[in-house]
């Protein structure tokens, strides 16, 4: 099973969290310190300075000028494969890799406050991006998450509450909540087998919508333990690792959870206040930070207990974005300063604890990562310079 989580919490938190009076009256203070990061700010007020451009003007621009790629296009390089605009001025903030190296991106346009845009798709074919059109009938606020078991089972949930579902080559609405609640996550184990998540105050400080699991014939939603999950990662349908949300002290506090025999328990973590978690095989790593530290910490899951793994100091914070499994025992990260003048990070976890960090031109900021199925080939969504930017390492 190789679509696990994608999801935008941070990027969609950060949007509402301008100021630190904008965060309070959205609820976000009472979010981990981590969860509200200053990246999407960045791309977001650049991507509305390019509000105006229309489809026409989405063809590839070509590399701008001052980012460079790498010399070598080998198996172990990043390449800049396509810069572009996106349809109607909107921007993309979440990724998901099809095999063969296709790819959806999903995000919003049109909005004039938070939460207020159209959802937005966009179809990669390996070679140049078309615009997909989604449900006119449903206003589904920016897309939260997306996720896929094949190419011809890709999901994805709206902030507001609908479930969109691509069925052959036509998007079509698989449910629509209208609670007034909100979607957070997804997990695609296959087309009878999909997950979906809303926890309250992630990321807009509205309620969640609770977990809802798709059967292929109808939705059945959780209580009690797992029924307030942010976002989760699944190593298989009976093995997904999960964050939740509960009240602690009159605030939300974050929490592990594990629904292994079908039924969801919560899994301690010592010290550590956890904001994702990443399942691969046999693998679980977990970020989190510790009391009132912004600092990210990286844990794995050793024999029934976590162990510590000493990320490099390069300047750059690394839990901003949940980790993505490397396809062979590792892990990816997306490392981000919060500085348009910094260069944004994609560091690498080997199998073996090795540790490579490939950096990005300044004005680069890296949105998301995004594995390609049945290989070690990842994509990488990006801002830069007012244009969206996909890049590829491996042999894809």
């Amino acid at each position: 099973m190789w679509s696990l989580t994608r999801n935008g919490r941070i990027r969609l938190a950060a949007i509402v969290a301008v100021s630190a009076a904008a965060a309070v009256g959205t609820g976000l203070s009472a979010l981990p310190q981590a969860w509200a990061g200053s990246q999407g700010v960045a791309y977001r007020s650049a991507a509305n300075r390019t509000a105006g451009l229309v489809a026409a003007d989405r063809a590839a621009a070509g590399p701008a000028a001052g980012l460079a790629e790498p010399a070598s296009p080998g198996a172990g390089s990043w390449r800049l494969l396509r810069k572009w605009r996106v349809a109607h001025g909107g921007i993309l903030s979440v990724l998901v890799a099809l095999p063969h190296g296709d790819a959806w991106a999903f995000g919003e346009y049109g909005e004039v406050a938070p939460y207020s845009g159209h959802p937005l798709a966009e179809y990669w074919n390996g070679s140049a991006w078309s615009l997909s059109a989604l449900p006119a009938s449903v206003r589904c606020g920016p897309i939260a998450a997306a996720g896929a078991s094949s190419a011809a089972n890709v999901w994805a949930v709206g902030v507001d509450g609908c479930v969109l579902r691509l069925a052959g080559t036509k998007w079509t609405v698989a449910k629509n909540f209208t609670s007034g609640g909100q979607f957070t996550g997804i997990a695609v184990l296959g087309p009878s087998d999909v997950w979906v998540f809303g926890a309250t105050a992630a990321p807009a400080g509205r309620p969640g919508l609770g977990t809802w699991h798709y059967n292929g014939s109808f939705w059945r939603q959780t209580h009690g333990i797992g029924g307030e999950v942010q976002s989760a990662s699944a190593a298989s349908a009976t093995d997904i690792w999960a964050i939740g949300i509960a009240d602690h002290d009159n605030q939300l506090r974050s929490f592990l959870e594990h629904y292994t025999s079908g039924r969801w328990q919560r899994v301690a973590t010592g010290s550590l206040i956890p904001y994702s978690v990443l399942a691969s095989g046999s693998r679980v790593w977990m970020q989190g930070s510790v009391g009132q530290s912004p600092a990210s910490v990286l844990e794995r899951l050793h024999s029934g207990h976590w162990q510590p793994v000493a990320a490099p100091d390069a300047g750059a914070s690394y839990g901003q974005q949940p980790p993505i499994s490397d396809g062979r025992g590792g892990l990816w990260l997306i490392g981000t300063s919060g500085n348009l003048l910094v260069p944004d990070l994609a560091l690498h976890l080997s199998g073996t604890g090795r540790w490579t960090v490939s950096t990005f031109s300044a004005g680069t900021e890296l949105l998301d990562l995004a594995r390609v199925p049945a290989s070690t080939s990842v994509l990488g969504l990006a801002f830069i310079k007012g244009h969206m930017a996909l890049y590829g390492y491996g042999r894809g």
